[in-house]
């Protein structure tokens, strides 16, 4: 039998603790770690979010990057992010 890689899933979201709208704080690396990455590795899919980049540069260049090449892209838009 063949094993073929893991479909890509990148996440853009947020990083670290933040306000919402309310000024209720949001752990963002909490939803991230508790809530995204196991649903999606149950989906079979091997899970990245560009704070994971190894390497050193731009981590815009990097996160782009992800949006183009991944299979699947998850985007949390609970707050404003520029």
């Amino acid at each position: 039998m063949i094993n073929l890689p893991r479909p890509d899933a990148s996440v853009a979201m947020q990083f670290g603790t933040k306000p919402e709208p309310d000024n209720m704080q949001v752990d963002f690396n909490r939803v991230y770690q508790e809530l995204i990455v196991p649903a999606l590795e149950a989906a079979g899919l091997e899970v990245f979010r560009a704070d994971q980049e190894r390497r050193a540069g731009d981590i815009r260049t990097d996160m782009f990057h992800e949006l183009l090449v991944a299979d699947l892209v998850v985007a949390d838009l609970m707050i404003d992010n520029p």
